[in-house]
């Protein structure tokens, strides 16, 4: 008896040990792998940038749900929790189906944005466009059709502002840079000529990046040549 009741003590600490409480891994995976399921389908639409309000509350009702879980709470709460956001997910993938088509330009200013990495070069500026495509997402969900294709709007120039600096961040912040530090040291009177070529091709660069921004071709040569004219001073 007292050898048994060491073996069930043992294997409890073990358990404890190794983080196996009540609930083990069978019943996580009975209880969360189709509202997983459903939660990847929604983000692989989207829905927590085109149905923001809805695919929250879902993620209110999984997190509550993951909660309750891990302290071993009441299972009826649980499931409770996890039907709820299981809907809630499935609620915001149907959403996207009318707001994907509505946002559609909105949704490719914000592609090229992501490709120019807005988000690492101007970040400020980034942030600024995500909170007003939610906005207009969440007035969507709403049924405010007018003010959701307002916000998108502002959205869209946001996002293409955003990726235009990005891209003149990422071509032309070091070049300006050196000029800057030439600046500082009054190089501008040792090599004038040099210095004022850099500056020359920094401007033609951003110029050029303006009026065609989608072939960066001559824009990077530019930026680099004014690089390099920088660093001879």
């Amino acid at each position: 008896m007292i050898l048994i009741k060491k073996t069930i003590g043992t294997l409890c600490v073990l358990m404890a040990f190794q983080g196996f409480g009540l609930y083990g891994q069978e019943l996580r995976s009975s209880l969360f792998d189709e509202v997983n399921q459903s939660m990847k389908i929604a983000k692989h639409a989207q829905a927590d940038v085109l149905s923001p309000r809805t695919f929250g509350e879902a993620m209110d009702e999984y997190n509550a749900a993951k909660k309750e879980y891990n302290d071993e709470g009441e299972l009826s709460e649980i499931k409770n929790k996890i039907v709820k956001a299981n809907g809630k997910f499935k609620e915001a993938t149907e959403n996207t189906k009318v707001s994907a088509v509505m946002f559609s330009s909105v949704l490719s200013a914000r592609r090229d944005a992501i490709s120019a990495e807005a988000g690492r070069f101007v970040k400020e500026m980034w942030v600024d466009a995500e909170e007003e495509m939610k906005d207009a997402a969440k007035e969507l969900e709403k049924g405010d059709a007018d003010d959701a294709k307002e916000k998108a709007a502002k959205a869209t120039n946001l996002y293409r502002k955003a990726e235009l600096e990005s891209i003149k961040a990422n071509y032309l912040t070091n070049a300006k840079k050196l000029l800057e530090k030439a600046d500082n040291n009054k190089v501008d009177k040792v090599a004038p000529k040099t210095i004022a070529e850099s500056k020359g091709l920094v401007s033609k660069a951003e110029k050029e990046l303006l009026e065609n921004r989608y072939d960066t071709d001559d824009a990077r040569r530019m930026a680099k040549e004014a690089e390099y004219k920088a660093l001879l001073v």
